[in-house]
């Protein structure tokens, strides 16, 4: 439920409580301590009644075997995906931009089948609680270091990309030298840029397995990245 909506529900739990409390010591001259009582009663029974019933698609939350955490883990790739398209037109490399706008675009799809599909939300946990929160930071990452690196995309791609312009470098044949790529930063953009790489197979294979039925593991990828994106201490 959004901070809204829950500042909604207990102004008015409130509101129904006090207007009883008055109800009670005033119209009906109960005793106060009684009227207080009652009207806390009035209070807490007010805020269960108010409480939103959610939908998942077309269903109500309370048909769909856990429905609060299935809706919850659905507002949360929502928000990853609003947040990766968001970052889209912050990205340089047009390479970069085509994965991460391939990951929006598939994961939008796969939520928009599990949304008439509620009832699979639960198969597809890993993949809104793992690979869209992985692709989001990923992004995110990517872009935070794009303020640290100088843009070599012209010179890499006199190279053949950020592979090849790395072998030059290394070999002295590149005449922007190999310092820029040693550095930290670039090599965290380089796996990055990779890892999302490996993402979009991963989003892809996802959306095929849940359409046939099958639950969303696939755990060779999931290996591959947290290969890939060991950086700098982290594990």
């Amino acid at each position: 439920m959004s901070k809204r909506k829950e500042n909604i529900r207990t102004l008015g739990s409130v509101v129904f409580a006090v207007a009883f409390f008055f109800l009670l010591s005033k119209v009906f001259s109960f005793n106060m301590a009684v009227s207080g009582l009652l009207a806390v009663g009035m209070y807490f029974g007010a805020y269960f009644l108010l409480k939103p019933s959610g939908k998942i698609g077309k269903r109500e939350v309370e048909e769909v075997k856990g429905g609060e955490s299935s809706l919850a883990l659905m507002e949360e790739a929502k928000r990853d995906i609003r947040s990766m398209e968001k970052n889209i037109d912050r990205i340089k490399d047009p390479t970069v931009i085509r994965y991460v706008t391939d990951l929006t675009q598939t994961g939008r799809k796969i939520l928009v089948y599990l949304t008439e599909h509620p009832d699979r939300i639960a198969d597809a946990h890993r993949f809104c609680d793992y690979y869209l929160d992985m692709a989001e930071k990923l992004t995110s990452t990517y872009i935070d270091m794009q303020k640290v690196v100088p843009d070599t995309s012209t010179f890499m791609d006199e190279y053949g990309g950020a592979g090849a312009y790395a072998s030059a470098a290394a070999s002295g044949k590149a005449d922007f030298g190999a310092a820029a790529l040693e550095s930290s930063p670039e090599r965290v953009m380089a796996q990055v840029k990779d890892a999302l790489r490996v993402l979009n197979g991963a989003f892809e294979k996802q959306q095929r397995r849940l359409m046939q039925g099958d639950l969303m593991e696939v755990e060779s990828e999931i290996q591959v990245l947290k290969d890939m994106i060991k950086m700098e201490g982290d594990s």
